[in-house]
C-alpha cells in the first residue's frame, strides 16, 4: 500500500511537470517579431515598436515607423475588430490579435514625408495560424496579407 502512495505522489509530480514544461515551451509568442509579407514587404513588430519596411530588400529607405504600439488579444482584439457578437464565439479559441499604431516616421523614396503622417492611426487585424504564419488585414485599406515569421538561424 505505502509502495503505491509513493508512485502515485511520483506519477502526479510528473504529470505536474509535464503541464507546466508543455505551457511554456510550446506557448504561442504571439505576434510580435519579424514578419515576411507576400507583397515583398517586412514587418517588425515589437513591445511599443512597430516598423513597416515596404520592401524587404531595402530597410533603410521606404518605411513607416510608429509608436503606441497597442496589441490586443482574444476578446479585447474581437471587441476592438468589432466583430459582431454571433460570431465571437467561433473566433475565441483562434488566434486573433488586434494592434493599433500612430505613425511617427514616413519615408518615401528616401524623402522625408512624416509630416503626412501627422500622428495617423493605423489599425490591423491578425490571425495567427501555428506559430509562424499570419494573415494580416490592414483595417484603415482592407488590404490582405499573409506572412511568414522570420526564424533567426
Amino acid at each position: 500500500m505505502h509502495h503505491k502512495k509513493i508512485n502515485l505522489i511520483i506519477f502526479s509530480f510528473l504529470v505536474i511537470c509535464f503541464f507546466c514544461t508543455g505551457c511554456t515551451s510550446r506557448q504561442l509568442k504571439g505576434i510580435e517579431g519579424k514578419w515576411l509579407l507576400n507583397n515583398q514587404s517586412l514587418m517588425l513588430i515589437e513591445e511599443n515598436t512597430f516598423v513597416w519596411y515596404q520592401n524587404i530588400n531595402k530597410t533603410d529607405t521606404d518605411y513607416l515607423k510608429g509608436k503606441d504600439v497597442t496589441i490586443l488579444s482574444g476578446e479585447e482584439a474581437l471587441n476592438a475588430i468589432k466583430v459582431p457578437d454571433a460570431n465571437k464565439d467561433k473566433l475565441l479559441n483562434t488566434h486573433i490579435y488586434y494592434l493599433s499604431v500612430t505613425y511617427t516616421t514616413v519615408d518615401i523614396n528616401g524623402v522625408d514625408a512624416s509630416q503626412q503622417a501627422d500622428g495617423k492611426l493605423s489599425e490591423f487585424a491578425f490571425q495567427l495560424s501555428g506559430k509562424d504564419q499570419l494573415s494580416i488585414v490592414n483595417l484603415n485599406t482592407n488590404e490582405q496579407y499573409t506572412a511568414k515569421r522570420e526564424v533567426k538561424k
